[in-house]
Parts: structure tokens; sequence; C-alpha cells
């Protein structure tokens, strides 16, 4: 993609991404969850969740993404947060090749999902989103 300066376009792209910004910050706190994910830092990733292990159960039920209501998912990492639609997750977690791996074996909630690039789900956000088409 070549970026081509222009104020017309510049300005549509611009409005776009500020109405996004404001009706999901307006949004109720049930359409946003909420990640801490505290190893980004080290690893560049976010753990995208898809099922857990209940106490009690003999098998993994489906979680995270594959049950979320929330129409954004808002990983935090420090003071910045970055917020990305639930459907582009749901497109990448599609996508993925290989099975899941485990999240946490050591709590009482064992889970698995995908290790994901925060800079990848940001990306695809042009594809799936508001993108910038120059």
């Amino acid at each position: 993609m070549t970026y081509r300066p222009s104020w017309d376009l510049d300005l549509s792209v611009g409005k776009a991404h500020e109405e996004h910004v404001w009706s999901a910050l307006q949004l109720p706190a049930t359409h946003v969850e909420v990640k801490a994910d505290r190893r980004y830092i080290e690893t560049g990733n976010v753990f995208i969740e898809i099922a857990q292990l209940p106490r009690g159960c003999a098998e993994y039920k489906p979680s995270g993404i594959h049950v979320t209501e929330a129409t954004y998912w808002a990983f935090c990492a420090g003071s910045a947060v970055a917020l990305i639609p639930a459907e582009v997750i749901r497109q990448v977690i599609s996508n993925q090749d290989g099975p899941p791996v485990d999240g946490g074996l050591n709590g009482d909630n064992p889970t698995k999902g995908y290790p994901i690039s925060l800079r990848a789900l940001l990306h695809l956000t042009y594809r799936y989103g508001l993108g910038d088409s120059s």
C-alpha cells in the first residue's frame, strides 16, 4: 500500500476513525472486553483464549473469543490501550492452522488459545475495518 498525501482523503479517513473511536468509547462496558496481558512487552503477542477447562469438568468448553458478546477487545499494555473489533479477532482465529496452545495449566481454570501478534491484529483492522485504501 503506497501512501499518497491528499487533504480530502486524509480528512475522510480521519473522520471515519474519529467516529469509530467515539462510538467505541461510548459503548456500555459490556461491549468492551478488557484484557490486561502482562507478558505483551516480553512477547509482542496477546493471548486469544478459545477454550477453558472449568473446575470439575473432563473436557474443554468454548470460551474467550468464541463466547464473548463484546463488540471490541481492549488490550492493555502499561498505560496504552489497543481497541480491536472482536470480529477481526474471530477472523484471525478462524485462519489459524495449528492447534491451540496451553494458556495456563498452573491455575484452577486451564485455558487454550493462540498467541497472536498485536501488530498483526492492528494490521488486519485495515483489511476488515476502517483501513485507508490508499
